[in-house]
């Protein structure tokens, strides 16, 4: 995956997706207390989310030793060409809605976008 709303686009190998969405995973911020998804994204990025139904996309993150997990909304993600998904990842709920994605003009077969 791709990242489209840092000033510098990062790429990442999904680890999975998460069962909540934008809206309801939180995670602890400095100072204390936790912030949604959602709100760090407009709080930091001035991004207001429009698909917030779609589940956060999880990454997964060695740091000092440590394992760090990363929740990206999917509508700020694009789809990097040519990429594998193993046949167990490929559930019918999920396949469904790239199969949508992709019934578009051939031009769009070069990324996929999940808005």
């Amino acid at each position: 995956m791709i990242t489209t709303h840092l000033p510098s686009q990062r790429t990442f190998a999904v680890h999975g997706l998460d069962g909540l969405t934008p809206s309801r995973r939180t995670f602890p911020i400095n100072g204390g207390g936790e912030v949604s998804v959602q709100e760090h994204m407009w709080q930091t990025y001035q991004r207001q989310l429009h698909r917030e139904n779609l589940p956060c996309v999880v990454e997964r993150i060695l740091r000092a030793g440590r394992v760090q997990l990363n929740y990206h909304p999917m509508e700020v993600l694009e789809l990097l060409p040519n990429q594998r998904v193993s046949l167990d990842k490929q559930t019918p709920r999920l396949v469904g809605g790239w199969r949508c994605s992709f019934q578009d003009p051939p031009n769009n077969y070069t990324c996929c976008r999940w808005s």
